[in-house]
């Protein structure tokens, strides 16, 4: 009984609390969705969206520098690392709904080395309170482990979950950390 009530009144202190979820996974494609609360409003939210290098965790880059990372919310636009000797196109804009929607299409991480392709959508949602975020990731092709792309979906949801989790932070703090 204690520790229910401790967990439910951590959730009350964290707003940044996110919800994960592998939707669903079979051995040539899963999809995974992470939501979250805020008490900001959706243009705030959009503007964090974008300022990727504000929130993104440097272990999931390949630099490993925030700073490198830019999102350009234009279709066509890159969500793009720049690293030593090169660049890194991690996803490609193909839809934008300011404020509300920001679509993009890439293989992220280590799928980028392998036959798949993948569509990474960030959803806002005006409410009463503020807003809420949704960061849904579909993966699709041929994933070569044992297990296919079910071995690997929990790993990219806990990624995108962790993603989700500083976005909040960053927007409620004005840090990730």
């Amino acid at each position: 009984m204690i520790k229910t009530c401790l967990i439910a009144l951590a959730g009350l202190l964290l707003p940044w609390a996110a919800a994960a979820e592998v939707v669903s996974s079979a051995s040539n494609g899963f999809s995974v969705r992470n939501t979250g609360q805020l008490a900001a409003s959706a243009e705030e939210v959009w503007e964090a969206v974008v300022d990727v290098g504000g929130y993104w965790h440097p272990d999931h880059t390949w630099a490993g520098d925030l700073g490198t990372m830019t999102i350009d919310p234009t279709v066509g636009g890159c969500f793009c690392e720049t690293i030593p000797g090169g660049a890194v196109e991690h996803a490609r804009v193909v839809y934008v709904d300011r404020s509300r929607l920001l679509r993009m299409e890439g293989a992220l991480g280590p799928l980028q080395a392998m036959g798949v392709s993948g569509t990474l959508t960030w959803t806002i949602t005006p409410t009463e309170e503020g807003s809420t975020v949704e960061l849904a990731y579909s993966v699709s092709g041929f994933f070569p482990a044992e297990g296919g792309m079910v071995a690997i979906a929990p790993a990219v949801d806990g990624v995108q979950r962790e993603v989700v989790e500083r976005l909040l932070k960053f927007v409620e703090t004005g840090s990730p950390d």
